[in-house]
């Protein structure tokens, strides 16, 4: 019989090295796979959350200046009058009762160079950079009785409306802010609202990061006691800027478009252009700024 042979050492050899690359080829691409999907998983979010971002955003600037039916706002009183506008942030209730202030931005301290006068109630380590906007409105849903009678709300901050008279006070003194039975008024919360960039308070993720710091998007808003309170809102929103359109002569048309430090007169306001950068210590080549324009809508000459 003829004699049966196998495989030689060296077909075995070359069969294991053809099978180690086929192996590592494969591998290589699987790696490639998962770390474009990886990468496409970390724009999308990226992407998502600079669209929460500049919503939340443009639905505050919208809302600005909505007083109910009120149809001025130079005929606001009550217990608790409205204080005079002014750039200050004091901890008192006068952040909250600045009503006729609908709208105040403040230019990036640290790339403008001036002074940062928010401090009273953004400490210093809490904000990090890029402008603030404040916004000021009252909130669309009408507050009943019960609620004005809780002793939770005894501090916060509420206006009366009619058609032509406004009365602001807080939940305590609801009583003393009636208006005539046939001015058919109604009650909303007083909101008021200042954003800007700090550091996050909650731990981000650190395979690619490049430093301690993650930025976030924060807010100032009323408490229950009338006085502001930060909130942290959306990690990784790393700066934000404002420009503002103007229609300075009242004819319908903006003219230009400024800073905040150029704005004379912010009931001329018409329209706020928001750009905002996201954080991405991972992704250096891809562009990181969205933007968006928002036209307001309670303007009152």
């Amino acid at each position: 019989m003829k004699a049966q042979s196998g495989v030689t050492l060296v077909e075995l050899l070359v069969s294991l090295v053809i099978g180690l690359f086929v192996m590592s080829v494969l591998i290589q691409s699987y790696v490639n796979a998962k770390q474009n999907q990886a990468i496409t998983l970390h724009n999308n979010q990226i992407e998502q959350d600079a669209s929460y971002a500049l919503q939340l955003l443009a639905k505050d600037i919208r809302r600005a200046g909505y007083l109910g039916t009120l149809l001025s706002d130079e005929t606001i009183r009550g217990s608790l009058p409205p204080a005079a506008p002014n750039k200050m942030c004091d901890n008192t209730l006068d952040w909250g009762s600045m009503i006729q202030q609908a709208m105040l931005g403040l230019n990036d301290s640290l790339t403008h160079n001036t002074q940062y006068t928010y401090a009273a109630c953004i400490k210093e380590s809490h904000y990090l950079r890029g402008d603030l906007i404040t916004l000021r409105y009252l909130s669309a849903n009408t507050i009943p009785h019960t609620e004005l009678k809780n002793t939770l709300n005894q501090r916060k901050l509420y206006m009366r409306t009619s058609s032509t008279e406004g009365l602001l006070f807080q939940g305590k003194d609801y009583n003393k802010n009636y208006l005539p039975i046939i001015a058919n008024s109604e009650v909303r919360r007083v909101l008021s609202h200042t954003y800007f960039i700090g550091s996050s308070s909650v731990p981000g993720d650190t395979s690619c990061k490049n430093n301690n710091t993650i930025p976030a998007l924060f807010r100032l808003r009323l408490n229950n006691k009338g006085l502001p309170k930060r909130e942290e809102l959306l990690q990784g929103v790393e700066d934000i800027q404002f420009l503002y359109d103007v229609d300075s002569n009242q004819d319908g048309t903006t003219e230009q478009t400024l800073q905040a430090h150029e704005i004379m007169n912010w009931q001329d306001v018409r329209l706020v252009r928001i750009n905002i950068t996201m954080y991405q210590p991972c992704i250096t080549s891809k562009n990181n700024s969205y933007s968006t324009r928002v036209a307001l809508k309670n303007k009152r000459s």
